[in-house]
Formats: structure tokens, C-alpha cells, sequence
């Protein structure tokens, strides 16, 4: 391939297909860079999941509600798009994290020690956790075969017991991915994990080495970036800023539905009523499903199975406003999730008004429900007011919330968090596989590099500087 440049000699030309957070990020990146970039979007506006709706003094997500411990690369983007001042931060004294047990919510131990006396577990359980360091580092079958393990088989093999699995795992990979821990690849789902078990030869060894590492930095940088933070108007000011900087080269409701060779280093792509433009260089920034249904050069087809498997469960979000009365929970912290063996219908809530300001006038409060996922799918083919009777019925349940709502936000989604399930080093390889096989062509997105809103920005921006070391080689 021979490096960057236009046909006429001009500056270098990229097709960023899908506005998301990815294909956001690195048009963004590629942009400030020189490159003459354009992004098409098959839907009305951009940014993907992440969306806020004001109303009447409320402020609902529909979809993620904060950003959690950033990479350099994103923090540097945020400063570039002009996102530092817009920040928000939680109230470090309402920063409880609830688990229901036994239909009660019951805080998370908020030191190491904490884990003596928690009523979440039981005094056997607790043992074992405890004991967990002290356990020989024991070898799992990714090592010995290639092969991958759930993160449920890996805290079972570290000797946790299944109480652990069910009652702190479970909600929180239902928190997370909204799938199950059975299926969800530890190496794939939860790096962490397992790089804390190759370092330390145990995961509350090196939980505990994180922790003092992470208190010991911030306070020798008091200056730093929050560890959890969104945006005063909320988390659509990612997208809204990243499309300002692009305005006039985004293209709304322009679906793509190939691309084809065009002479001997670019690209050329089509639309629902024929070629769209020449590039250069293509980025394709689209969910798994989008781009094996991508009409693509015959040499792709081999790496497209892996990602067809990729599944994306449905979720409902729904977000109620209701006046503050006494007999509720005081909420005081980012939410609840509910264990699988609690056999409730919702996943868990997030509680906005207590995480940051400006999401519930005076005097209200708001709640966000997840329903659906890996868990009760089919719940999230309820009509509109089933579903507000189940979710109301939960939170009077677990909450003590009797008021009728005077706030209303449901978002449905019918395809909704990537699951990197076990054997997902498949999908990673072949997203490697189509850009060695379309060369000039590259792929981001949160079911490549991570699910979280960190994730899918620093995907985006390292799609943008492959594209750009390309460029600097004259090689792909």
C-alpha cells in the first residue's frame, strides 16, 4: 500500500463509517491531523448509545451514565474537544455501591476489611475469600491449551466457591455487560483479572496492590482526572462536542452498504443508491452484525464467521422522576444490582440524582432501571406500560417508592452490549484478519477493544493512528 494521499494530490482522504463514539473520535483525531475526513451515519444523529433528554428539571441517559479512569489518550481528547470544564464529579460522601440480598440492599464493603463483616456473604464464604491469597497459583486451561475460561470458572478455581460467583460476580457482570458470568470470558471480558492472577498469583493480592497503587498516585497527583465522572448536560456532550469540531463532514441518514478496490491504494464506497465517494483510506466504526452484513471484496469473506457469532442481548432503560417522600431508601449511592438468585425482573438501577447534579429538580429524585439482557430478554418485548408496571412494582419492592412518577424516559434496545464470551479471541482476530486482508481499510468499535465509553474512544483514536502510521510507512 502506498502512503496517504489523494488523488489530486491534495490532503489525504478517509471515510469514517458509523458516527458512534469510535468513528467520532478518530474523524476527530484524523482531523486535527490534516486529513480530509468525512463520516457517514446510517441513523438521524450521532453518537450511538450515548444519549441525554432533558425534560421539566430531569436529565435521563439512554445509555451510559459516566466514564470511569480514562487513558491518557482520552483525557487529551476531551482537553482538545473542549470537554475539561464541562465536567461533573459524585459526591464522594453518597458513593455507596448496593447488592440486594434477601430482597434488602445492602451496601458494598468500602475497605478490604469490610469483607469480615459483610452480611452479603455468608461466614464460609467470607473465609474463602479471605483465604484466596493464601491459595498456590493454580494454572487454567487458557494457559496449558490456548484456551479460554469463564470469569465465573476462573473466581471457582481460585477457590471462591459458587456463593461468590452468584452473589458478587453475578450483579456485577450484569452491571456491566448485562450477560452471564458462565459465558463471559475472563480473559476477553475482564482482562484485569487475569493480568492481577499472571502478576500476583492471586486476584485479592492484586486487587489490594491496585488499590494502594491508585490511593498512593492520587494523592501525589490531587490534580488528576476523577476516577468517575460525566458531563453537566450529560453524557451526549461527548458527541455533541466531537461533532461540532466535524461539522459539514458528517453525513446523517447515509447508509453504507459496501466497498470495492478502487485503483491501486484506495477505496470506494457505496450506498443504497450507488457509490458514495473515493477514499483513500476507509474506517469502518460499526457493531459487529453491521460490518459482516457489508457488501465486501471475496478475499474478507473468510474472517467475517467469528463475527456474525458476536451477540448482542436487548435491553430497556427506563428512567422515573418521583417527588422524595419519607419511607423510601435514601439512596445514597450509584445504584443497586440485583443477583440472578434474588429472581427479581429488573438487573438493577442506577440512582442519577444521587451520582450527580442537575439529573431531578428540588425535592425529586430519579431512577434508572436495566431490564432485559443475557438474564430476561424477553422481558424487553413488554409493551410501554408493562414494563412501568414491572419496574414500579420492583422499586416499591426493594425501594419503598409508592408515588406515581412525574418524569418518564424509556430507551430500548433491541442490540445492546457486545458479549465477549469465551472463545471471543476469534472475533479480535479476525477483526486483525480483515484489516490485514483489506489493506487500507481499519475497524474500531467497543466490540474490538471494550465495552466501556473509554473503550470505544481510545478504539477509535488507535483505528485513526493506524490509518496515520500507514500514511507516515507508506505501508499498512
Amino acid at each position: 500500500m502506498t502512503p496517504m494521499s489523494s488523488e489530486a494530490n491534495g490532503p489525504p482522504t478517509v471515510g469514517v463509517v458509523g458516527a458512534g463514539l469510535a468513528g467520532l473520535a478518530a474523524a476527530f483525531r484524523l482531523r486535527s491531523r490534516g486529513v480530509d475526513v468525512r463520516v457517514f451515519e446510517a441513523g438521524r444523529r450521532a453518537g450511538g448509545m450515548v444519549r441525554s433528554h432533558g425534560e421539566g428539571g430531569f436529565l435521563a441517559e439512554a445509555g451510559p451514565h459516566s466514564l470511569s479512569r480514562p487513558d491518557e489518550a482520552v483525557r487529551a481528547l476531551f482537553s482538545e474537544a473542549g470537554l475539561d470544564d464541562r465536567r461533573i464529579v459524585p459526591d464522594p460522601e453518597r458513593s455507596a455501591r448496593f447488592i440486594v440480598r434477601d430482597g434488602r440492599l445492602i451496601a458494598l464493603p468500602s475497605r478490604p476489611s469490610g469483607i469480615l463483616s459483610t452480611p452479603l456473604l455468608s461466614l464460609g464464604a467470607r473465609m474463602r475469600l479471605l483465604a484466596e491469597p493464601l491459595r498456590a497459583r493454580t494454572r487454567s486451561s487458557s494457559e496449558d491449551e490456548g484456551e479460554d475460561e469463564s470469569v465465573a470458572d476462573l473466581l471457582r478455581r481460585r477457590g471462591m466457591g459458587q456463593e461468590i460467583v452468584d452473589r458478587f460476580l453475578d450483579p456485577f457482570v450484569a452491571g456491566v455487560y448485562a450477560g452471564d458470568p458462565e459465558r463471559l470470558s475472563a480473559r476477553h471480558a475482564f482482562p484485569l483479572l487475569s493480568e492481577l492472577e499472571r502478576e500476583h498469583g492471586s486476584l485479592i493480592r492484586g486487587l489490594l496492590a491496585r488499590s494502594w497503587r491508585g490511593r498512593a498516585k492520587r494523592q501525589e497527583e490531587p490534580g488528576s482526572a476523577p476516577p468517575i465522572f460525566s458531563f453537566r448536560d450529560g453524557m451526549e456532550e461527548i458527541p455533541r462536542a466531537l461533532a461540532r469540531a466535524l461539522s459539514g463532514r458528517i453525513h446523517l441518514e447515509t447508509a453504507v452498504t459496501g466497498l470495492t478496490p478502487d485503483g491501486d491504494s484506495g477505496w470506494r464506497l457505496h450506498g443504497a443508491h450507488g457509490a458514495l465517494d473515493r477514499f483513500d483510506r476507509i474506517l469502518l466504526a460499526l457493531p459487529a452484525h453491521r460490518v459482516t452484513a457489508l457488501e465486501l471484496p471475496g478475499e474478507a469473506a473468510a474472517a467475517l464467521p467469528p463475527l456474525s457469532r458476536v451477540s448482542h442481548p436487548p435491553i430497556v432503560l427506563l428512567t422515573l422522576g418521583f417527588p422524595r417522600a419519607s419511607g423510601q431508601h435514601p439512596m445514597n449511592g450509584f445504584g443497586m444490582l440485583v443477583p440472578r438468585i434474588e429472581g427479581a425482573e429488573v438487573l438493577g438501577a442506577l440512582f442519577p440524582s444521587t451520582l450527580f447534579a442537575g439529573r431531578a429538580p428540588e425535592g425529586h429524585l430519579s431512577v434508572a432501571t436495566f431490564v432485559g439482557g443475557t438474564r430476561q430478554p424477553e422481558l424487553t418485548s413488554l409493551p410501554d406500560e408493562a414494563l412501568e408496571s414491572l419496574v414500579r412494582g420492583e422499586l416499591e419492592r426493594l425501594l419503598g417508592i409508592r408515588q406515581e412518577p412525574v418524569f418518564r424516559h424509556l430507551a430500548r434496545w433491541e442490540r445492546s452490549i457486545p458479549q465477549a464470551n469465551v472463545g471471543y479471541g476469534e472475533v479480535k482476530a479476525a477483526a486483525g484478519q480483515l484489516e490485514r486482508t483489506l489493506a487500507g481499510v481499519y475497524i474500531a468499535g467497543s466490540w474490538r477493544d471494550g465495552v466501556s465509553v473509554g473503550d470505544a474512544l481510545g478504539s477509535g483514536l488507535a483505528a485513526a493512528e493506524r490509518a496515520l502510521e500507514s500514511d507516515r510507512s507508506g505501508s499498512v
